[in-house]
């Protein structure tokens, strides 16, 4: 069996033999709803009967914990499937040598023989570290640790691919595969957007959110470039939404505003409420906590645009950019 603890009898129902669409949830501010989203729309699908992985890829590991998981308690995880084994015994090994000889220092070593960089791969499958939610997805659990691959995946080939070749056993099982990345840009989120079919873009209410829209297209604008030309936008989702006050309203306006540019921006937009966050703490989702309030209505609005949808394609990166720009 590859969920451990799981309900189901293996990860997933995907019987059709396609490989599950892989949407990296991705926005690199931080506390726009990313891992609320991927709660959610996973919830919602699961309950319109689709088989459902979530993935993890953010050391603050919010997503384990909402999944009923406690990331300190976990003997391996995605950073485990990441950098192998054996890398990760090293480079413990190196870090308690260190400590018991000079106290905590960063190591500036080239790769060597002796180095962890540079000791064969012995990689974790991900079907070993897949766990069961509550909500009836699917989870691939990170915890602290994943603070460090990119100090570990630095060095190796392939390094913004790692994510790809780690998944790619399991992606026949699911229908859908959502990331939940880390709030910023760097190597794990590349790694995201690499193996990535689509990208769900959530975007706070504000304007701090709104503004980071550019910088982000800039990022996918190479990515498509360079390593992963079939991305596709799966939609931008407005969350944090507050009715009552007018700078919601216009950041709302601004974003739905971009339809003519090509962006899919998915509605209603998610209200903000505190039943969120108690759903977080009781590891549920508002589905199962709250069922009733207006942010459960849109998250099933949400994945019922997701799954009947195919994915658009991206703008040029120049309407990207300026879909995103300044008001």
């Amino acid at each position: 069996m590859v969920s451990k603890n799981s309900p189901n009898n293996g990860p997933g129902t995907n019987t059709g033999g396609t490989m599950g669409r892989l949407i990296a949830v991705v926005n690199q501010k931080g506390g726009v709803g990313k891992t609320t989203t991927v709660v959610h729309l996973a919830a919602a699908l699961v309950e319109a009967g689709r088989s459902v992985l979530t993935v993890d890829l953010d050391p603050q590991a919010s997503l384990t914990i909402w999944s009923g998981w406690e990331p300190d308690e976990l003997p391996e995880t995605v950073y485990h499937g990441l950098v192998g084994r054996e890398r990760v015994r090293l480079m413990q090994a190196a870090g308690q040598l260190a400590v018991a000889k000079s106290g905590p220092r960063r190591s500036s070593a080239a790769p060597t023989d002796e180095n962890p960089s540079s000791v064969p791969e012995d990689t974790v499958p991900v079907t070993e570290v897949i766990r069961s939610s509550p909500a009836g997805y699917d989870l691939v659990p990170a915890s602290a640790e994943l603070a460090l691959a990119e100090m570990d995946l630095v060095n190796m080939v392939a390094r913004e691919r790692r994510l790809a070749l780690l998944l790619a056993p399991v992606r026949e099982l699911y229908d859908y595969v959502f990331v939940d990345c880390e709030p910023s840009l760097g190597l794990l989120t590349i790694n995201a957007l690499a193996a990535a079919d689509e990208i769900l873009i959530p975007v706070s209410c504000e304007f701090l959110a709104w503004r980071a829209l550019e910088v982000l297209f800039r990022m996918v604008g190479r990515v498509r470039l360079e390593l992963n030309s079939r991305l596709r936008l799966a939609g931008i989702l407005p969350t944090m939404y507050d009715p009552r006050t007018r700078h919601s309203r216009e950041i709302v306006e601004r974003l739905y505003s971009q339809r003519a540019n090509g962006l899919r921006v998915l509605e209603p937009p998610v209200h903000r409420s505190v039943r969120f966050q108690e759903a977080a703490e009781a590891r549920r989702s508002v589905l199962q906590y709250a069922p009733d309030v207006p942010g459960a209505a849109a998250y099933r609005a949400a994945a019922a645009a997701v799954d009947a949808l195919p994915p658009v394609r991206l703008p040029t990166r120049k309407n990207l950019i300026e879909a995103a720009g300044r008001p």
